[in-house]
């Protein structure tokens, strides 16, 4: 959260982030109201610290696995997704331990386009992902 580039204030220099499953809320030092996009880095940037705990820890007993399927929700923009995908590869890079990390994005960080990181094809109007299937 603190290299999301100031887009949401309150994230640069947070102390705290507690989550609610009962109440379905994440709140940074005291606050749960930020912008939807905001909310998007804030729920990605949960489940990221929970991979990095656990590739981190030996005793956190958790999947060193994540699946981000909503990089870009709500308005998020360019350079904002631009910026998650890269502060994401970056951390899970330096993990010494195996663990998967898969996301999907629509709007691909292009220093990130490799051959150790992308999978599939690209998807453009002319290559649907559902063609050849009529």
């Amino acid at each position: 959260m603190h290299l999301d580039n100031n887009h949401q204030p309150e994230f640069e220099n947070a102390q705290t982030v507690s989550v609610s499953f009962t109440d379905d809320a994440m709140i940074v030092d005291g606050d749960m109201n930020f912008a939807e996009s905001s909310n998007v880095v804030l729920k990605n940037a949960c489940v990221l610290s929970l991979l990095l705990a656990a590739g981190n820890d030996p005793k956190f007993f958790h999947p060193r696995f994540a699946l981000f399927d909503n990089i870009e929700d709500k308005g998020m923009t360019t350079d904002r997704s631009h910026n998650f995908q890269k502060i994401l590869v970056e951390m899970v890079t330096e993990l010494k331990v195996p663990y998967q990390v898969i996301y999907t994005t629509s709007m691909m960080n292009p220093a990130l386009e490799l051959d150790d990181y992308v999978i599939g094809p690209h998807y453009t109007p002319d290559n649907r992902t559902l063609s050849g299937l009529s």
